[in-house]
């Protein structure tokens, strides 16, 4: 079979979408980055009525770049990557609470020119980390790992990385890592990205791999092995013509 075209949905200056089901109901959830305008405030929630996806909710967001949904508990959770506003890459990233008919504001977070989310669990402790990517000067700056306290998320580790663009969570043999994709420097995009170990109190890193440009990482598993493949975006001649790569676990690290 192929896939076919089933509906247009307008969006503005879409960079990501994101699924969840809540009480049996499908929606998607798209990341407004910009319009013509600049950066724009409302990102855009589409429920599946049983035919196509409907408008059901305006979420308000600044330079929207991504979105993480989860579970925590029976409660619904999403939470958005914020880059920028017109002035400043020093903006709250905002978690949403699905309230029963719809999502309210319910935790803002300081991020820095944010790119990403990734959530995570370990051993019933729930976790969300940010990939922040540029604070107006700088990409070598921390990105941050917070954690569940019962009532809301509060800051757990730092994380030094450079123009971090992704997370990607995944788990080998009952343990947990983390893969890092780092974009750039001020200098260079070429430059180690990495992968994450959680050692029993935190996240260490085990590996870094050599990446250009790196703007997101996918885990995966075939015939019982596993892999990750980076996307390379570009590299510092501006070229976008690049060899992305494909990596095997073999026991110890990638290789």
């Amino acid at each position: 079979g192929t896939l076919v075209s089933v509906q247009l949905i307008v969006t503005q200056g879409a960079t990501k979408w994101e699924h969840l089901m809540i009480n049996g109901t499908h929606y998607l959830v798209v990341a407004s980055l910009l319009n013509k305008f600049g950066h724009v405030s409302n990102s855009e929630l589409f429920a599946w009525n049983g035919t196509q996806f409907t408008s059901a909710q305006r979420l308000l967001t600044t330079g929207a770049r991504g979105w993480k949904a989860f579970d925590i508990a029976g409660s619904h959770y999403l939470v958005v990557a914020s880059r920028r506003n017109v002035t400043s890459y020093h903006v709250n990233s905002e978690v949403f609470k699905w309230n029963g008919t719809h999502f309210v504001s319910f935790q803002s977070i300081s991020t820095l020119g944010a790119t990403d989310w990734e959530y995570f669990t370990v051993q019933g402790e729930h976790y969300i980390v940010v990939a922040n990517h540029f604070d107006g000067n700088s990409h070598q700056i921390d990105s941050e790992v917070f954690k569940w306290d019962g009532s809301q998320f509060v800051s757990f580790q730092l994380i030094p990385t450079n123009g971090a663009n992704d997370w990607e969570h995944f788990e080998i043999d009952g343990t947990h890592y983390l893969a890092l994709a780092n974009f750039q420097t001020k200098l260079t995009h070429q430059l180690s990205s990495e992968v994450f170990k959680w050692d029993g109190t935190q996240l260490t890193s085990i590996q870094l791999i050599p990446t250009v440009g790196a703007a997101t990482w996918t885990h995966f598993v075939m015939d019982a092995i596993h892999y990750l493949v980076v996307a390379s975006h570009q590299n510092d001649a501006n070229t976008y013509n690049l060899n992305s790569t494909v990596f095997t676990w073999n026991g110890a690290c990638f290789v």
